[in-house]
């Protein structure tokens, strides 16, 4: 079997690509937001034979502060420049078939952005790579291998993970939805992980979160909007956990029942294991690879 190219670039600018793609039709690159998302793709695509698939970061590529202005983007977040990417390649290669660039879905399947799918364009099926961890099989396979066993079975892990982190979405997306744009607060003060009761103390949270961003004030207007994002999560727990949310997770239940494996309890660390839990029958039966199967 063949490796995937992996080639070490410069920095390219929007000219560059335009020209690239316009006149090389033979190539397959693949653009998405980070490290940890091109090591997947990497594998997957070599786990396939699909050897004439690149995948870069978007870090390889120089976008201007006034392309991301222009399309009203945020500058500092690195998925904002894939979409910047994707719709100026669109713009001006409207039938390209010989690049892509993937996106993590975050909050877009419940309220809109500036990103939609589209020929360049695409996104995870569920709320971000991370949730294609999030199943029985993947989560076995790193209590069994990797842990050596647990207290709890991969099931109880994913059903204490249901009962705590689509509250901490709730949350994360009820900010989305008001526009506050509020610094985030460590969670995980007021997550209790005791074998008798998971449970998180929601409202403790939310006035730490709130007070710490000088709008404690508004505690009841951000009860009452998050009322209504409650009654309107997505019943796949996969499409309302924060992919961060479930890494960290699985990094706190290492981290207090399993001490002999604490060297895995960083977010980078727990990526990367799982990572390597993946199963290439599972990545196949997902939409998005099919789409990437027929891609390359």
């Amino acid at each position: 079997m063949g490796k995937v190219n992996k080639v070490e670039i410069p920095t390219r600018k929007l000219d560059e690509l335009i020209a690239k793609y316009t006149l090389v039709k033979e190539i397959r690159d693949i653009y998405v937001e980070g490290i940890a998302d091109r090591a997947i793709l990497e594998w997957y695509f070599q786990k396939t034979n699909k050897i004439n698939v690149v995948v870069y970061e978007i870090q390889t590529v120089e976008i201007p502060e006034a392309v991301l202005q222009k399309h009203g983007l945020n500058y500092k977040c690195n998925r904002s420049k894939i979409i910047a990417l994707s719709t100026e390649l669109l713009t001006t290669i409207q039938n390209s078939q010989n690049v892509l660039c993937i996106i993590d879905k975050d909050f877009s399947h419940i309220i809109r952005e500036k990103a939609s799918e589209n020929n360049i364009l695409k996104l995870t099926d569920y709320t971000c790579m991370e949730m294609y961890f999030f199943c029985k099989e993947i989560i076995e396979k790193f209590i069994t291998l990797v842990l050596h066993g647990l207290i709890f079975s991969s099931d109880q892990v994913l059903v204490f993970s249901q009962l705590i982190l689509p509250k901490v979405y709730a949350i994360r997306l009820t900010n989305k939805k008001l526009g506050w744009n509020l610094t985030w607060v460590d969670v995980w003060k007021d997550i209790d992980l005791s074998r008798d009761h998971f449970g998180f103390d929601e409202q403790h949270f939310l006035q730490r979160y709130l007070m710490a961003n000088s709008r404690i004030c508004e505690l009841s207007v951000f009860n009452q909007e998050m009322g209504l994002v409650k009654n309107n999560l997505p019943k796949d727990p996969r499409d309302a956990i924060h992919g961060h949310d479930f890494i960290d997770f699985l990094c706190a239940i290492v981290q207090k029942y399993k001490k002999t494996r604490r060297g895995l309890c960083e977010r980078e660390i727990m990526m990367s294991t799982l990572s390597g839990c993946l199963e290439i029958e599972i990545l196949n039966k997902e939409p998005l690879f099919k789409k990437l199967d027929n891609f390359s």
